[in-house]
């Protein structure tokens, strides 16, 4: 006589010579050592603000003057409608800045200047050019192109990072006007019809310390490129 009973997925049988256990080959285990990891990173999103006070008064904020500010820069003595005759100062002052929530960045301003022959400015300490126009027997007259914040520049190398400071932060600025008028010689022929002095500002920052500033500049001359090819 045979009896089977199931116990705990097991079978235990009696046969008439002796009794056994048998465990079914679908009903195997296997015993393993694990262990599961994950790792989340988040990322921290660059940006760059346009200021929003004065670069030598920072309790004020900026005009609403659309004539005067435009994102990054920023031109306090500039008068709307300025006129400008031959032999002339006209007080026009491009500051750029970053906002106080900013990353660390650096600056190039592009000059591209609409007016006759005989329009110029004269660069200030703490701007070097890049590429730009610099009027005959001057060494830091030009009458436009494109130039960089920075000290001892030379093809990226020398460029002075604009960094938000201070508890709690606050907007950074240049430290000067790219200029601070333009100026006219006295065979300046002004027309209604070549009379704006275009002013861009390029505001970059890294997104790691891989980056390098000659990376940068090879991007800026591009971005300059591109504007004076715009008529």
């Amino acid at each position: 006589m045979e009896a089977e009973v199931n116990v705990e997925s097991a079978v235990w049988c009696w046969l008439p010579w002796r009794p056994v256990w048998w465990w079914p080959a679908s009903a195997e285990t296997l015993a393993w050592f694990s262990a599961q990891s994950s790792l989340t990173n988040t990322f921290k999103v660059g940006n760059i603000t346009d200021p929003t006070t004065k670069p030598d008064k920072p309790s004020e904020n900026l005009p609403s003057d659309t004539t005067k500010v435009s994102g990054n820069i920023y031109e306090p003595s500039w008068v709307d409608q300025s006129a400008i005759a031959p032999g002339a100062s006209v007080a026009k002052d491009p500051y750029v800045g970053i906002g106080k929530d900013s990353e660390s960045a650096y600056v190039y301003v592009y000059v591209k200047n609409n007016l006759p022959e005989g329009a110029y400015f004269t660069i200030e300490q703490g701007w070097e050019a890049v590429e730009a126009t610099l009027v005959s027997g001057s060494q830091d007259q030009y009458t436009g192109g494109l130039f960089a914040y920075a000290s001892n520049y030379q093809n990226g190398a020398g460029l002075t990072e604009l960094k938000p400071t201070g508890t709690p932060a606050a907007d950074a600025w240049t430290k000067n006007p790219l200029f601070k008028s333009i100026m006219t010689s006295d065979t300046f022929v002004a027309n209604d019809t070549n009379k704006t002095v275009e002013v861009y500002a390029y505001v970059a920052a890294k997104s790691n310390n891989s980056e390098s500033t000659t990376d940068l500049d090879a991007a800026a001359d591009a971005w300059a490129a591109e504007i004076k090819m715009k008529q």
